[in-house]
């Protein structure tokens, strides 16, 4: 055998088994994508949720009841799945948040300050201040591409603005 017949054989082993690993790693995603749907169907069902407007990204499932004045929130953090059913009327604030990391190094003309943007989450408050507060996260830097983040801060904002409009 010569050593390009092996080469070859070599090249065709990795790339069958990264292509095994690729298919693999959808399958895992469309079940928790099919998973966080039915879960989201059943609260929708459960609290006789009208779904005016749902988006629908990622690992998380939105949704607003007008008529109700109330937000859904299904998602899938960690490995961990969340939902959120807020009552518009408990509500006192809604703001998007930024969790930063900052550093600061170098020496003379090459200082570096840096605010590493580790986070982006809505956090809503309620009026009865013995209630937590609820966090609801659209971008997590060790689980979210950083040429996303523009993108899902969007949504938190458009999210912020369509909570806020409703209190």
């Amino acid at each position: 055998m010569s050593t390009l017949f092996i080469a070859g054989l070599f090249l065709l082993l990795i790339a069958v088994v990264v292509g095994l690993f690729v298919i693999s790693a959808k399958a895992e995603a469309r079940k928790i994508r099919e998973k966080l749907a039915a879960r989201f169907d059943n609260l929708v069902k459960q609290h006789e949720f009208t779904v005016s407007e749902k988006e629908v990204f990622m690992y998380k499932i939105l949704a607003f009841d007008v008529a109700a004045k109330q937000f859904l929130f299904v998602g899938r953090y960690h490995n961990a799945e969340q939902e959120h059913l807020l009552a518009l009327a408990d509500i006192s604030s809604c703001q998007v948040v930024k969790h930063k990391s900052g550093f600061s190094g170098g020496k003379g003309d090459k200082h570096i300050d840096s605010n590493y943007v580790n986070s982006i989450a809505l956090q809503v408050r309620y009026k009865d201040k013995s209630r937590d507060a609820v966090g609801i996260t659209f971008y997590e830097h060790t689980h979210d591409s950083v040429y996303d983040m523009k993108d899902l801060e969007q949504q938190a904002d458009y999210w912020q603005q369509k909570i806020v409009g409703h209190l």
